[in-house]
């Protein structure tokens, strides 16, 4: 996990794309870990596009562009 934003416990992956099944794989499963270590967290996946959220042992990911993020989020 990259980042962790405790206030909307909201775990965070950054990678520059997810088109590579290995990266995808990793960015993944770097999430799920730590979903499950922090109960009720969302996890999110910025990457260089936004992509369709993945269903990861019932809870959504949601893969967003880091442009567009840091853009709503400044």
């Amino acid at each position: 996990m990259d980042f962790y934003l405790p206030e909307p416990r909201q775990l965070i992956q950054v990678t520059q794309s997810l088109h590579q099944p290995a990266a995808r794989e990793r960015e993944v499963r770097a999430l799920v870990d730590g979903m499950r270590s922090i109960p009720q967290a969302r996890g999110l996946i910025l990457a260089d596009a936004n992509l369709s959220a993945i269903e990861v042992d019932g809870s959504a990911v949601e893969i967003r562009s880091l442009a567009e993020w840091l853009l709503e989020n400044s």
